[in-house]
């Protein structure tokens, strides 16, 4: 069967559906929460700002560590008082992580890609 190609999601989001109905591996149980499971908390609990606000307003903040800043543009850290060694985090993806610190040399550099 040869499906135009604008309408080839929809038959691959129907046929995801389809297969995740009983869920076996683990690839369709990952599927099966990509595509059934809508509730908030899971959306709340991928972003790492969002997390920290609902664990603070749940438990506190005295389990979380020290955040100098969440900004939403890179160019506000450059008027921002930073301790002379810490860890910046994105909170768009996961394991990444720029250590600064007084040790690191002059000319070291940050590898992208």
């Amino acid at each position: 069967m040869l499906v135009p190609w604008r309408e080839r999601s929809r038959v691959v989001r129907a046929w995801r559906l389809w297969r995740t109905r009983r869920p076996r591996s683990f690839t369709d149980k990952v599927r099966y929460k990509m595509l059934r499971d809508h509730r908030q908390l899971l959306a709340t609990f991928a972003d790492k700002a969002a997390v920290r606000e609902y664990v603070a307003s749940t438990i506190g903040d005295r389990y979380l560590p020290v955040a100098y800043a969440i900004t939403s543009a890179p160019k506000e850290l450059l008027t921002l008082e930073l301790p002379p060694c810490f860890v910046l985090k994105p909170t768009h993806g996961s394991g990444a992580a720029l250590v600064v610190s007084e040790r690191a040399a002059a000319n070291a550099w940050v590898p992208f890609g």
